[in-house]
């Protein structure tokens, strides 16, 4: 298994019948505490990880997404 390297963000399994199935809030565009108009977050977080085409992007190659442990959704 390869090491993780330290400040690399954490990104965790999902199957691909739960992601068909299930809403699941993955990316900062479907958070609350996500501003649009800027592309920030307002608890200052990075988002470039965790934005939707970087998320998919991920899904993609290799079937993971990094979730925010601090999404908030409306």
């Amino acid at each position: 298994m390869a090491k993780r390297r330290r400040g690399e963000v954490i990104r965790d399994w999902v199957k691909a019948s739960d992601f068909n199935s299930l809403d699941i809030i993955y990316c900062c565009e479907q958070c609350t505490y996500f501003e649009s108009s800027v592309s920030k977050c307002n608890l200052g977080m990075k988002v470039a990880p965790h934005l939707k085409e970087s998320q998919m992007k991920s899904y993609r190659m290799g079937g993971k997404f990094a979730f925010c442990r601090f999404l908030e959704i409306d």
